[in-house]
C-alpha cells in the first residue's frame, strides 16, 4: 500500500516505498465493505485466505478455502510516516468464551500448556505483550507431540517469522516448508502487543495492535494440543498472557 491525498478524481502520495497489508502468504484480493453507516464510519476490511500457488491443492475434503476474520482498517503515524494498521473487528468478541482459559498477570519468562482443552478445541485467541528489550529473542510454539507451528522473533535480525515447515501436511507445496517473515523493529521502552487468531487451520497475527500482520494456513495430520512461549535468558519479559477459546459461527 502507499499512503497519500485522493480528492475524488487525483490521488497523490509521498511515498517512496510500498509496505505491506499483511506479511503472510494467505491473505489475498482483500475487499472493503460499502454503504457503513456514516453513524459507524469504520472501514472494514476482509481477505481471501489462500493462494494461488496452492489453492487447489491444499489437502482438505469438504471446504477448500475461507476468509479472513474481518479487520478495521486505521491510519497511525510512526514519527515520520503514516502505517496502515489492521485490527480485528471488536464484534469477534461475541464469539469468545466468556471467561479466559488461562491468565498471567504478572510478568513471567515462559509459558508452557499442555493437553490444553482450548488448544484441542483448534479455535481461541492469544493475547499478551513482550518485552523485547529484556529478551533477545521471542519463540512460540503451537502442536503436538511430532508436529509444531512455530512463530517468533530474533532482535538480531529484526524479523518476526512464522515456520510451518513442522506443523502437519506440508508436502503438497514447497511454500509450505519456506519461512514467512515480516521485518520489526521494537519502539525502545515498550513492550510489543502481540493477538494471535487460530482457527483450526489458520493463523491470524496482529503485532504492535495491528501495525503489521501476518495470515497463514496451516493443516495438521493430529489435533494440536500444547503451547510453549519463551525467550532468551532468564527475564521476565512476558506480560498480561491470556488464552480464550473462540466458538463456532457455523453450526453443523
Amino acid at each position: 500500500y502507499f499512503v497519500g491525498d485522493f480528492d475524488g478524481k487525483t490521488y497523490s502520495s509521498n511515498s517512496t516505498t510500498n509496505s505491506w497489508i499483511d506479511y503472510g502468504t494467505d491473505n489475498y484480493a482483500g475487499g472493503t465493505y460499502n454503504n457503513i453507516p456514516n453513524t459507524d464510519g469504520r472501514r472494514i476490511f476482509i481477505g481471501w485466505m489462500s493462494n494461488w500457488s496452492y489453492a487447489q491443492t491444499v489437502p482438505t475434503t469438504t471446504w477448500r478455502s475461507t476468509m479472513t476474520v474481518p479487520r478495521v482498517l486505521s491510519l497511525a503515524s510512526n514519527g515520520s510516516n503514516y502505517l496502515l494498521k489492521s485490527t480485528p473487528l471488536v464484534e469477534m468478541g461475541t464469539y469468545k468464551a466468556s471467561t479466559p482459559d488461562t491468565i498471567f498477570t504478572n510478568s513471567v519468562s515462559s509459558i508452557q500448556l499442555k493437553d490444553n482443552k482450548t488448544i484441542k478445541s483448534g479455535s481461541y485467541e492469544l493475547d499478551f505483550s513482550a518485552d523485547l528489550g529484556i529478551s533477545n529473542t521471542m519463540f512460540l510454539s503451537l502442536g503436538n507431540s511430532s508436529e509444531k507451528l512455530y512463530f517468533s522473533y530474533d532482535n538480531t535480525t529484526g524479523y518476526f517469522v512464522i515456520d510451518r515447515s513442522s506443523s502437519g501436511k506440508v508436502d503438497f507445496n514447497s511454500q509450505m516448508k519456506q519461512k514467512i517473515y515480516c521485518p520489526f523493529v521494537p519502539k525502545t521502552g515498550k513492550s510489543t502487543d502481540i493477538e494471535i487468531l487460530v482457527d483450526k487451520t489458520s493463523i491470524e497475527i496482529f503485532i504492535n495492535n495491528g501495525e503489521q500482520v501476518m495470515t497463514a494456513l496451516f493443516f495438521p495430520k493430529y489435533q494440536y494440543n500444547s503451547l510453549n512461549l519463551m525467550g532468551s535468558g532468564t527475564g521476565s519479559f512476558i506480560n498480561n498472557f491470556k488464552l480464550t477459546g473462540i466458538n463456532k459461527s457455523i453450526k453443523r
